[in-house]
This record gives C-alpha cells, sequence and structure tokens, in this order.
C-alpha cells in the first residue's frame, strides 16, 4: 500500500471515529439527557475509549457543536483567497454558499446544536467562536480593502462593520434553522434560501465595497 493510500485510510478512520462518536452521544443525549450521558457512556457506545475520545473532543459539550468551528473557518479561509475587488459581503455570501454546497454535495451537513441541551458555558462558548470569526473576518476585509483602496482613512470602520454584518447574517440564519427545532440543517433550497435572505438583508443597510 503506498503512503498516499496509508494516508487516506488513516483520514477516513478518523473521521468514522469521529462519526461515530457525534452520534452516539446525540443518540444518548435524547435517551437519558445531556446532564445524565457522561463521556465514558459515550466511549462505550462508540466503540472507542475515553482516551481516543479526548483525542477528538476536549469535552462533552464540544458534541452539541461538532461542525461549527470548522465550518466558521472553512469559509474564512475561501473568504480570504477570493479574488479582491465587489461588494465585500457579496464575497462573504459566495463563500458561504460555496462551503454549504460543498456539504451537502458530500451528503450532509453539520449537526446543529440539539434543542433543548444548551448547558451553561455552551452560549459563552459560541459567542467566542462568533468573536474570533468575526475578528478574522474584519482581518480579510481590511487586507481587501488596503489592495484596492490605500490610505482610506475610515477602514477600521469599514472592515469591522463588514465583518459584523457577515456575522449577523449567519448566526440569523442558525439560530432561525435552531428554533425549529431541527437537529440538522434543512435541505440545500431552504438552507440557501436563508442565507441568500440574511446576506441580502445586512447588504441592504448600506453598500460597502472592497
Amino acid at each position: 500500500m503506498t503512503a498516499s493510500a496509508q494516508l487516506g485510510r488513516r483520514e477516513r478512520k478518523k473521521a468514522d471515529t469521529r462519526a461515530a462518536l457525534i452520534d452516539a452521544s446525540r443518540k444518548l443525549f435524547e435517551a437519558q439527557g445531556y446532564a445524565h450521558t457522561t463521556v465514558q457512556q459515550i466511549s462505550e457506545a462508540a466503540d472507542v475509549s475515553e482516551r481516543t475520545f479526548f483525542r477528538y473532543f476536549q469535552s462533552k459539550e464540544d458534541l452539541l457543536l461538532p461542525g461549527l468551528a470548522s465550518l466558521l473557518d472553512r469559509i474564512a479561509q475561501r473568504f480570504e483567497q477570493s479574488a479582491s475587488g465587489g461588494n465585500s459581503l457579496e464575497v462573504l455570501k459566495d463563500s458561504v454558499e460555496a462551503v454549504v454546497v460543498e456539504e451537502f454535495s458530500k451528503g450532509g451537513f453539520m449537526p446543529l446544536p440539539l434543542p433543548g441541551f444548551w448547558p451553561d458555558g455552551l452560549s459563552a462558548r459560541v459567542a467566542r467562536l462568533y468573536l474570533e470569526w468575526e475578528r478574522r473576518l474584519a482581518d480579510i476585509v481590511r487586507g481587501r480593502i488596503s489592495s484596492t483602496e490605500p490610505g482610506i482613512e475610515d477602514l477600521e470602520i469599514v472592515s469591522g462593520v463588514v465583518a459584523r454584518c457577515g456575522v449577523a447574517a449567519m448566526r440569523t440564519t442558525l439560530d432561525i434553522i435552531r428554533s425549529t427545532g431541527a437537529t440538522r440543517m434543512p435541505p440545500p433550497e431552504l438552507s440557501l434560501r436563508l442565507l441568500r435572505r440574511s446576506f441580502e438583508v445586512a447588504q441592504s443597510l448600506g453598500s460597502l465595497r472592497s
């Protein structure tokens, strides 16, 4: 077996283990409640050791948000790699859509936090994730503007507003979906329609170009 084949097999095994832990945790959370489910029980249900569990997740809480950090990171990467010029929010929206379409093309999309399972501390963790993403987006917008409009006086204001509008559009979309009780993203058509509408509202607040 070639080195590349071994690497591919290893990555698939890691993905399968991660998926098994997520699936086991959600079944246990639904059956006996979040508070009464232990890491040991989740590990046993997924047929792995607790040591293996902690290679994939820092805590039980992380299983309620298994894909959000990765999703935001991929969107930021695509946004950063997009060509300069045009409306920043439009480019960001396109980046979000591209990642969503990629996920659906693989046969699914990230699980959402289970309705009713929102322990103390999770809201703060989600807030930190979005805040970190917001700062990263602002840095990207700042770089885009600097390359196309050098010398702009209100660079910090423009980059900050664009980033916050983008985060608001994304959060609004996910919050609306979560409020319906869904545990996964809805079909592509509905997911994209909600995303586009959220960004449309954000863009209507002003035309900001970079």
